[in-house]
């Protein structure tokens, strides 16, 4: 791209010794934005650099020692890649943070991610989907620390849950037996089934094993 010197100049702000400001038309994310006679347009800083330095090398970006989007000063400008530009950004805190509350897509607050975590031992994700509007996929990737990672535990964090159907053990010790429908102490049940949190009580499965046809 072939640029104006004179005046690309013309529309900076110099100050000896600080940034040199772009005057004109600016990006929304700060950069000053530069036309050609011809209407392409480039970021200031970028024809800045190419008027002091020549070509910018392919695939690279131009980045700003001082931090300040609108500088055009090129003794503030250092060209780099942009894995290198990202760590930049987030050494010097300018990264916008997309973690939790912050992020505009959250659909929770902090004090809400906290009250589910505190239910989730007991209620099971599709319950907790619906309590509070998001999707079972969403509540399991919060029990699991996948999402709102950042956020920390009020209290040790919970073990995965075993695979199968939710748990149905209470807070006050009984499970709902799946053949009876009775709720039971956990104690009437086979050790496996009252991890996995479903199944049949050991009653149920006695009678029933005594009840099926013998093997001939």
């Amino acid at each position: 791209m072939n640029i104006d010197g004179t005046r690309f100049w013309a529309g900076v702000d110099m100050v000896e010794g600080g940034c040199w400001l772009w005057k004109g038309r600016r990006y929304k994310d700060g950069y000053g934005e530069f036309r050609s006679r011809t209407g392409k347009s480039i970021a200031a800083h970028r024809a800045s650099w190419m008027l002091a330095s020549g070509e910018i090398p392919t695939g690279m970006v131009i980045c700003h020692h001082c931090d300040n989007p609108p500088c055009v000063n090129p003794a503030h400008l250092f060209v780099g890649t942009q894995q290198e530009n990202e760590r930049d950004k987030h050494a010097k805190g300018r990264a916008p943070s997309t973690a939790g509350a912050s992020n505009g897509n959250a659909r929770l607050t902090a004090e809400q991610v906290h009250k589910l975590r505190r239910m989730c031992a007991s209620v099971s994700d599709t319950e907790l989907g619906g309590k509070f509007g998001i999707s079972r996929t969403q509540v399991r990737d919060i029990r699991r620390g996948r999402s709102w990672s950042q956020l920390p535990w009020e209290t040790a964090r919970l073990p995965p849950r075993a695979r199968g159907r939710p748990k149905s053990v209470r807070t006050d010790g009984l499970m709902r037996c799946g053949k009876c429908r009775a709720e039971k102490p956990v104690s009437d049940f086979a050790p496996s089934v009252a991890q996995k949190g479903s199944g049949w009580c050991r009653a149920c499965y006695s009678a029933w094993s005594k009840a099926r046809p013998k093997r001939s």
